[in-house]
């Protein structure tokens, strides 16, 4: 089979590929997503004297939380405030909310987010409201200090879109160190194969012509690029590339890692 044949394949191959993966990114959805990071502040150790008592604002406690949560739109569709069926709550099992929650940021003004604290389903609950939340990340980050929760979880019901998910630890974006490293070894990967191609060819393969040889190092470099894409994508298990499931809108926050991450 001549080189031209299977070039021909797999550049069709390829191309199917990339036509559904971006037919299905870019197909118009409403996603709302949530995350949180959770971490005990203030507590007493198990070797702690009974005489020692905590208080918070005069209120006697055992230890502190704080929980840092997200809401945002990942979809490619805008969520207006019309399409809330059932408005957004984080739910704090068995906790008590020592304080009302604090905006930590939001995408933007124009969003109209606000928060409250609430009772619901005899839970301790911060309830989300918004004018409307944007394609691609819209949303709002909010601080919640409280006791020790049995369960925090998310509620509420949006017309069009599916149960709000869950996207794991919540970690502000924060662009890998490896991106440039990667991105230039690309670069000089492909400049030294194209050399490479342009050198050897003439002596390979006399009969080639120059846009022959053009075409082909066009499109080794072009399946390079893909291959690149698709580690790149597959990357999903380190935490470091938990951080690109974010906005890039929340880069300013700086948080610790959770406890339940500390612990595994």
């Amino acid at each position: 089979m001549e080189w031209r044949t299977v070039l021909t394949v797999v550049l069709s191959v390829t191309t199917v590929v990339l036509s559904v993966v971006l037919a299905y990114k870019f197909a118009k959805r409403k996603k709302p997503v949530w995350a949180r990071n959770t971490r005990r502040i203030i507590g007493r150790g198990t070797d702690a004297p009974p005489e020692l008592h905590l208080t918070f604002d005069e209120l006697a406690v055992h230890d502190v939380y704080q929980t840092v949560f997200i809401f945002f739109n990942k979809g490619t569709e805008t969520i207006r405030k019309a399409d809330v069926a059932e408005a957004v709550a984080i739910h704090f099992e068995g906790a008590k909310i020592l304080r009302p929650p604090t905006i930590l940021a939001v995408s933007k003004k124009a969003n109209k987010v606000s928060v409250r604290q609430l009772v619901r389903d005899g839970d301790e609950t911060i309830e989300i409201d918004f004018l409307y939340l944007d394609r691609g990340g819209d949303g709002v980050v909010v601080e919640v200090l409280h006791t020790e929760s049995k369960q925090i979880r998310c509620s509420g019901v949006i017309m069009g879109a599916n149960e709000i998910g869950y996207v794991g630890e919540f970690l502000p974006y924060r662009p890998p160190g490896w991106l440039a490293a990667a991105y230039a070894t690309v670069i000089v990967s492909s400049g030294l194969l194209l050399y490479t191609v342009f050198r050897d060819l003439p002596t390979e393969y006399p009969e080639l012509s120059l846009s022959d040889k053009f075409l082909l190092g066009t499109a080794i470099l072009f399946m390079l690029l893909v291959i690149v894409m698709w580690v790149r994508a597959a990357m999903n298990i380190p935490t470091f590339y938990r951080y690109l499931r974010f906005p890039k809108w929340t880069a300013s926050l700086k948080l610790p890692l959770s406890d339940e991450t500390k612990l595994r």
